[in-house]
């Protein structure tokens, strides 16, 4: 991982702390395809937040739905396709800024 992401990933778990027993936060330090695939049958809710325009694929975000995990997402990558509003899960935001 970039050193950017690093510091990113640094300040998130800095932040958590800080909430203490009122969010429950886990970082998995050495995610892999294994982690993966037990996570997305293991969840009752995946969170992909990709950065918008850098259209992050979210393909651990993908198996979710499949194996009867719903799926919250910016509307963004694959969500874009994926995402039936009102049918298939829920998005956080719009398409684009500045729609609504």
């Amino acid at each position: 991982m970039k050193t950017q992401g690093k510091d990113i990933i640094r300040g998130i778990v800095q932040a958590a702390k800080q909430l203490d027993h009122d969010v429950t936060f886990v970082h998995l330090e050495d995610y892999d395809m294994t982690l993966a695939q037990l996570m997305a049958v293991g969840v009752d809710l995946w969170l992909n937040t990709p950065q918008r325009l850098l259209k992050t694929s979210g393909t651990s975000a993908m198996k979710a739905p499949p194996n009867g995990v719903s799926s919250l997402s910016f509307l963004d990558a694959w969500w874009l396709e994926g995402h039936i509003k009102g049918v298939t899960e829920w998005s956080i935001g719009h398409e684009r800024p500045g729609e609504k």
